[in-house]
This record gives C-alpha cells, structure tokens and sequence, in this order.
C-alpha cells in the first residue's frame, strides 16, 4: 500500500490514546518523538488527541508506529480496527526476562569489544609494517640516487667503462644494468 494513501475515518481516539499511552510508556516528550519521526508538530499533535485529524496519511501513521517501536501498519491497523488497544500494549517484562536480556546484551558487547580489539591489533601491526616498507623505500631510494651510481649506469648506457671519483667505485657491472632503467 502506498505511504499516500489517506484514510479519512477511522477510530482515531483509539490512534490517540495508544499514542499517549506509549509516549508515556517510553517517557517521550512531543519534541523527542518529533526527532524520531522527523514529522511536523501539527500531525503529532493530531495523533496525541491536541488537534482534530480529520484525515491521515499511511506514511504518517507508519512512520509514528516505527518511532513508538511498533511495527510499521500497527497505528493505521488499530485506526481501521484491525488491532485493538490492548494488541498494542506492552507490559513489563518480568525479571527474569530482564535478566536474560542483559545478559545476552552484555554477551554481544563483549564479543564487539573482543573483535574491535582484534582489529586495533591488526592495524598496528600494519601500521608498523608500513613504515618498516617506508623506510627501505627511502633508504633503497637514497641509495638510486647516489652520485656514484648514476655515474654507474650512464656510464652502462653508453658502454662504457665506469669513472673512478673519490676512489671508489660501487661494485656493480655496467652489464647489469639493462637500456630500460631510468
């Protein structure tokens, strides 16, 4: 069903006592619930029984039902009678209930902690190869640029023999060098 589809009738003082009910519930002010459904105040304030509704469209409906922590249709079905009041309400859950959900929430934490400290590892690892790998770079890059191996390898481009400056020669073959290098 399209989001504009508007239903003109429907038992929006069911709609509006729900709503108050579980903004109550969920301690929501009109302000929060807003944010949450990023809809204008006058169609909340319809919704909470402040202004007369006349008519409301399926996306409003749907998208208060997903702010409220419904499901989507469950205002537009208590609207056309399909759910009643008492189908919306949720009460408390024991404390046992409880008590398993935080458990079972504190075991995911704790596993998100575990795989987020895995990956800290990784990327330090990581972090430390890479500026060993920089390092060479730049040692064996120094290394390229050194005035005695230029002289080297132009001194191969052209045959020739290479040139003694300072005494020393690096111990390369000009034969080593191909005529692609640069």
């Amino acid at each position: 069903m399209s989001d504009r589809v508007t239903f003109d009738n429907g038992d929006w003082p069911a709609v509006q006592a729900a709503v108050t009910r579980r903004m109550a519930e969920l301690a929501l002010s009109p302000r929060d619930l807003r944010d949450l459904t990023s809809l204008s105040a006058s169609s909340l304030a319809k919704l909470r029984g402040k202004q007369p509704v006349g008519r409301m469209h399926l996306g409003t409906l749907r998208q208060v039902s997903r702010g409220l922590g419904w499901p989507d249709t469950a205002l537009a079905d208590l609207a056309q009678g399909r759910l009643t009041p008492e189908d919306l309400a949720n009460p408390d859950p024991s404390e046992p209930e409880l008590h398993e959900r935080f458990l079972r929430l504190e075991a995911a934490v704790r596993q998100l902690h575990q795989g987020l400290t895995e990956i800290a590892q990784l990327e330090d690892e990581r972090s430390a190869k890479m500026a060993t790998l920089l390092t060479e770079v730049a040692t064996l890059a120094g290394l390229l640029n050194s005035p005695d191996l230029i002289r080297v390898r132009l001194a191969a481009r052209r045959g020739e023999a290479p040139l003694r400056r300072s005494g020393t020669v690096p111990s390369i073959r000009p034969d080593e060098f191909s005529e692609t290098d640069s």
